[in-house]
């Protein structure tokens, strides 16, 4: 069972206490230790530190924070059960790890230095390290367990120090529920991403898996702030660190490869694979594998951030060239589907501290010479993109000279889809999904779609999405009788939505209904509405227009305006 966070931290707090034969007991405080300490003191104060970390355990039994006065090595808790805070009372205390380091409850280190070659075992614990914590040396981290396995989630927010191997999952144990890795903040800062740079290239690895250890639900890595990581894999390594839903988000950071799969191990089939960059820089990203092909899909969404070198839905392939011609020294594909999004943020193809601009480009299938018919491509241009983004596609590096189908983008399904709403790919090749926004509608030729699933043809299909309901223009005055509300309503109700209705609702300042009215929404109409009521002089309201269809869904975000009597 998870018992709660070890905190290591060196901001003091107050603490309550009771006394037990001479040993001072806190509920959730900060205790201070010191070799020159005593543990009887009561350890509230630098001036009366106790000595040993077992005596701050003692005096904290449902948890709170342990400050090093100074440098210390560490002792983990005998038993679970709280959580603890453990930092030094300045950030150049330096703790001491073991080689092997196994939490035995929910931990984090913060404002500390941490030395020591260790790799830490949360064992399904939470861990987490603070940016403004420093390493002497790198950490291997599991966020399972070692030869065991783990029931639930585990859980790793790596915010500072310096890593070489991360994963989500366990070394030789499988995790039974999900696992979430950030690497954020200050974490491996100032490293390159650069291949062709050994001597600054970062050689931390973060996989979503384990190692030797599949996960039964999903695997979640974050890369975030200005952490750096050289790769970042989906899955996990050897036999068995395997997951069939990966999902990787990068919000900041660096890094030089990504994979949506795994490296070379065969993950089950029907896996899927989910990349979503909203910020930070990348060199290359893989939807799928390297070193093995996917059976399962494939899913990119591009929608900020910067990827100089390469983005390919599919998988990745050794090539060679010699002058004009280029050859493959394998054959991975995806068998099933891959869908990419690009979005008007996005950059590709910038090229931006590259030493090696060969093979720049953005394709949707996999890196190979030819198409497999068992790969379905989809590439969708959303929010109206279509024709500024659409030349991304392909070879734009120093390969683009070469002809033939070395290196191409291999699209099946091309969707130019407008603002209003968004386009997803599927499991099914030839269909997407279709979500506009709330008060929109979606479009494809002459049939609507709201929140569905629709079939699409090979080559370039238009998605539009256009207004279904909407409340403008609203207004209102009060008199001594109640309020005149003014509103424009548009209610083309393409989706045929059950007996939409415009509701009008005044509040007072408490958020007291005073008056409402309920009218039938009409297309293009604006009208009039008088709610009476007998308002306060001096008094603020709130006035609210809605529109609900009778089965008491919103059709729009409500329209607000105050007003003074």
């Amino acid at each position: 069972m998870k018992m709660k966070k070890v905190l290591f931290t060196a901001v003091a707090a107050a603490a309550v206490c009771t006394v037990t034969a001479g040993m001072a007991v806190f509920a959730d405080g900060t205790v201070y230790i010191s070799s020159l300490g005593n543990n009887l003191n009561d350890g509230k104060s630098p001036s009366t530190p106790l000595s040993s970390f077992s005596a701050a355990y003692s005096a904290l039994p449902d948890g709170g924070e342990i400050v090093l006065l100074e440098n210390k090595s560490y002792t983990a808790p005998s038993t679970s059960g709280a959580e603890y805070t453990i930092k030094g009372n300045t950030a150049d205390i330096t703790l001491t790890l073991p080689s092997e380091f196994i939490l035995s409850s929910d931990t984090a280190f913060e404002s500390i230095t941490l030395t020591g070659v260790s790799t830490i075992y949360a064992n399904g614990f939470d861990l987490t390290v603070e940016s403004n914590v420093t390493a002497s040396s790198r950490l291997n981290v599991y966020g399972g367990a070692k030869n065991a396995d783990v029931a639930g989630d585990t859980n790793i927010v790596l915010l500072g120090g310096k890593y070489n191997k991360v994963y989500g999952g366990g070394y030789n144990g499988k995790v039974s529920g999900s696992t979430n890795v950030t690497l954020g903040g200050k974490a491996n800062e100032g490293e390159g991403i650069d291949d062709s740079n050994t001597s600054t290239l970062s050689p931390c690895w973060v996989y979503g898996g384990g190692n030797n250890g599949a996960v039964e639900g999903k695997t979640n890595v974050t890369l975030d702030g200005n952490a750096v990581a050289q790769y970042i894999s989906g899955a996990g390594t050897s036999a068995g660190g395997t997951a069939t839903d990966t999902n990787i988000f990068i919000r900041g950071g660096k890094v030089m490869n990504v994979y949506g799969g795994s490296i070379g191990v065969a993950l089950p089939a029907g896996t899927t694979t989910h990349i979503t960059m909203t910020g930070g820089v990348a060199e290359a990203l893989f939807g799928a594998c390297n070193g093995v092909s996917l059976t399962g899909h494939t899913f990119i969404d591009l929608q900020g951030g910067e990827v100089t070198r390469r983005v390919y839905a599919g998988c990745y392939n050794d090539a060679s060239r010699s002058g004009l011609s280029v050859s493959y020294s394998t054959d991975y594909y995806v068998n099933g589907t891959t869908a990419l999004i690009i979005r008007p943020t996005s950059k590709v193809n910038t090229k931006n501290g590259l030493s090696d601009t060969s093979n720049v480009g953005v394709f949707c299938g996999s890196r190979t010479k030819s198409q497999h018919d068992a790969e379905q491509n989809t590439v969708i241009f959303a929010d109206g993109c279509y024709s500024s983004k659409k030349s991304v596609l392909g070879e734009k590096g120093d390969y683009s000279f070469i002809t033939g189908n070395y290196f191409k983008s291999f699209e099946d399904y091309t969707v130019n889809a407008t603002a209003g709403g968004n386009v997803y790919g599927t499991t099914t090749a030839g269909t997407v999904k279709i979500v506009p926004n709330k008060g929109y509608y979606g479009k494809i030729g002459s049939a609507n779609y709201g929140n569905t699933t629709a079939s699409i043809s090979a080559g370039t299909t238009q998605v539009s999405f256009a207004v279904d309901f909407a409340v403008s223009g609203l207004s209102a005055q009060l008199s001594d009788s109640g309020a005149v509300v003014n509103a424009s309503i548009t209610a083309v109700n393409a989706l045929n939505k059950s007996n939409p209705k415009v509701i009008y609702a005044v509040y007072n300042a408490e958020g007291v209904l005073e008056a409402k009215a309920i009218v039938a929404a009409s297309t293009n109409s604006s009208a009039s509405q008088t709610l009476g009521f007998t308002p306060v002089t001096g008094q603020t309201y709130t006035v609210k227009a809605f529109i609900w269809s009778s089965d008491l869904n919103a059709l729009v975000n409500a329209a607000t305006v105050t007003v003074t009597k």
